[in-house]
């Protein structure tokens, strides 16, 4: 497992063709892929017709899986389960971060917030490849910013303790998510999980400096992407580590909103698998300039602190 402690379970409950990361006109109610999967993994018409039930399936299915691990997998859903998994022992189990990737999943109703909650769900992104009536994706048409149905979402999931993945949200959207989140009673982070950097590779998928300054603002982490196209080229050690220095450099020499947004999803070319995780370790080593608590950091330290300042206790 490359000494990975966690991983996160994102569900995907739409993607349509052609798919085109310069606006994509497809939308929630669009005939889709994921639709054609619903199918021939033979789904019932509730997961057909329904992006929450297709959310709903996927988490019973993490679920089912978590019961056949025999402890070897927990789903984490609250800070309890973040301290089990991050324990200094070898019998401890892999967590399992059960995500959603677009909340059109929550078709057009933020009370849906708290049954997908119930069902495990511990991490949601407001957009994904495209703009739906919670908000603005960064690869949408509009690219605005939450939709009056989209701010009373988040809101609900800052109150249930939500990470909130900022992750294909357009600026829009990830200027008014950070609003909500900075103006709580005791401000909230909020996350990019999986990214690259303008400053690097100027694509509209990645985050401009001023974005990553606001999220680290936040107390948050930005995921620095392991891909081709986050990276600018082909995907290597070399490439991820530059990302995470100059993540660093724009930080003023602080990790502590740096983490790894691996995507390992089969639909990307990532520079190694979960087993390859340690070689960005040593190549961090080899650079000599990062310290052992930045690269503990840099590997899950930082991921650790959100979760346990975000998750339910």
């Amino acid at each position: 497992m490359g000494g990975a402690d966690l991983q996160a379970f994102t569900v995907v409950t739409n993607f349509g063709l052609p798919h085109d990361i310069h606006g994509n006109t497809y939308s929630s109610e669009s005939w889709n892929l994921v639709a054609l999967l619903a199918v021939d993994q033979g789904l019932g018409l509730k997961e057909l017709v329904s992006l929450k039930a297709r959310a709903l399936r996927q988490a019973e299915q993490l679920r089912k899986l978590e019961e056949r691990s025999k402890g070897k997998l927990l789903v984490v859903t609250n800070r309890k389960h973040v301290e089990e998994i991050y324990q200094d022992r070898n019998d401890r189990p892999v967590g399992a971060l059960l995500g959603l990737e677009g909340a059109h999943a929550l078709e057009g109703d933020p009370e849906h917030v708290k049954e997908l909650f119930g069902a495990g769900f511990r991490m949601m992104a407001p957009t994904h490849h495209f703009d739906n009536r919670i908000g603005g994706s960064n690869t949408g048409v509009n690219r605005g910013g939450l939709s009056v149905k989209g701010r009373q979402a988040v809101e609900l999931m800052l109150e249930l303790g939500i990470v909130i993945d900022l992750a294909h949200a357009s600026s829009k959207t990830i200027d008014d998510v950070i609003e909500l989140s900075s103006n709580r009673p005791k401000p909230v982070p909020v996350v990019v999980s999986h990214t690259g950097f303008r400053g690097l590779c100027d694509k509209d998928r990645n985050l401009s400096d001023e974005q990553i300054v606001k999220i680290a603002q936040t107390g948050g982490v930005v995921g620095v992407g392991l891909w081709n196209q986050a990276l600018c080229g082909k995907a290597s050690v070399e490439k991820i580590v530059e990302a995470i220095g100059y993540a660093r450099d724009l930080l003023g020499g602080r990790v502590d909103n740096i983490a790894l947004g691996s995507d390992f999803d089969g639909a990307v070319n990532a520079a190694f698998d979960v087993t390859g995780l340690r070689l960005v370790t040593k190549a961090l080593l080899d650079d000599g300039s990062y310290s052992r608590l930045d690269i503990e950091k840099i590997m899950g330290r930082n991921v650790y602190r959100v979760l346990m300042q975000s998750l339910p206790g």
